[in-house]
């Protein structure tokens, strides 16, 4: 389906106002191209890093950009403190956010030429724009008493997930935009979906459930005692989700390597960033993505005797992410498990 842009662009009336913890709002002109993909009257609103093409209501977008700003400086507050080099955004990072879910898969369709109607939102780094619906009770994450981008108190119980989904897409756009990866170039499937898994506790101290990372590490446990986990020599050259294994599963394991690194191996996963950031643009084969790693690793067969070790010792340790501040502010780089917070 092929979406024909509107010729006018639509104009709003320009405002500011402000959000929790210094956000302000400023009501933005939104282009004939992104006004086409509505159908409908449409809105755009811009903070300092992001602008927020929508048709949703004007409190709920404010919400959003509440959270998204919030997302900004934990990502560099997370990342920074493992010694990553970032750097600023330039522009404002896109969002496109649909109240309907057919306008979401038309867009998808028209910017991706593929059918992505089963997700509910998506980061593109050919477009660079973060795509979504509009996730479900949005007002409920900026209430009286409960503004989570303001830290002052957690959220009502069943609104985690849209919450964390939001989350998780502004890591993969920040990560693109801060210094961490570059776009254009291919990275193996642990270290995109790793960095964007990690970043999602963000939030977990906003969430009645806890962690969402509790779950991942339950089954990531099962899968080690089960003998089920990919080889590393595997996955450590994944691009995709692959074919006959649970997408749950999958993401578990790229959770709990990422967790692994960053505990273990901090100073070999920057350099191996680095390496990549250094790269062109373009596919490389498989042969080349394990030279890439071992570069930055050494032999895969000892850092596979680390990963089982860490799998074994972290069966009976409670968790801890690895890469969340603890409570007076510095970073938990615990030991070779997950760990209690000190």
């Amino acid at each position: 389906m092929r979406i024909f842009t509107v010729i006018l662009a639509v104009w709003g009336t320009c405002c500011v106002a402000q959000g929790g913890e210094g956000t302000s709002f400023r009501r933005v002109a939104v282009g004939a191209e992104e006004a086409g993909f509505f159908r409908t009257a449409c809105d755009a609103m811009e903070t300092e890093h992001f602008r927020l093409i929508h048709d949703m209501r004007a409190d709920e977008a404010e919400g959003m950009a509440k959270v998204l700003e919030f997302a900004h400086d934990q990502f560099g507050s997370y990342f920074g403190g493992y010694g990553f080099e970032l750097h600023d955004c330039g522009e404002p990072l896109e969002w496109m956010c649909f109240r309907k879910k057919t306008l979401f898969a038309d867009y998808a369709f028209a910017t991706e030429n593929a059918d992505l109607s089963w997700l509910s939102g998506y980061y593109s780094s050919r477009t660079n724009r973060v795509a979504v619906v509009r996730p479900w009770r949005v007002r409920k994450w900026y209430g009286p008493g409960r503004h989570v981008a303001d830290v002052s108190a957690r959220v009502d119980d069943g609104v985690d997930d849209g919450l964390v989904k939001i989350v998780h897409e502004a890591g993969h756009q920040l990560a693109f935009n801060m210094g961490l990866q570059k776009r254009g170039v291919m990275y193996p499937f642990w270290a995109t979906e790793g960095i964007a898994l990690v970043f999602e506790d963000c939030v977990s101290e906003y969430l009645p459930r806890g962690r969402y990372s509790d779950g991942r590490k339950e089954r990531l446990l099962e899968l080690y005692r089960a003998g089920s986990l990919i080889g590393v020599h595997e996955f450590i050259t994944m691009s995709r989700l692959p074919a006959g294994v649970r997408d749950a599963d999958v993401y578990a394991q790229a959770w709990g390597f990422f967790q692994f690194l960053c505990a273990n191996r901090a100073e070999d996963l920057k350099e191996y960033f680095a390496r990549l950031y250094s790269l062109r643009p373009g596919g490389r084969s498989v042969r080349h993505l394990r030279r890439e790693f071992e570069q930055s690793f050494g032999p895969l067969d000892h850092l596979n005797r680390e990963w089982l070790l860490f799998l074994k010792s972290s069966a009976a340790a409670p968790y801890v992410c690895q890469t969340c501040p603890s409570r007076d502010g510095e970073h938990i780089k615990t030991g070779a498990a997950f760990s209690d917070s000190p």
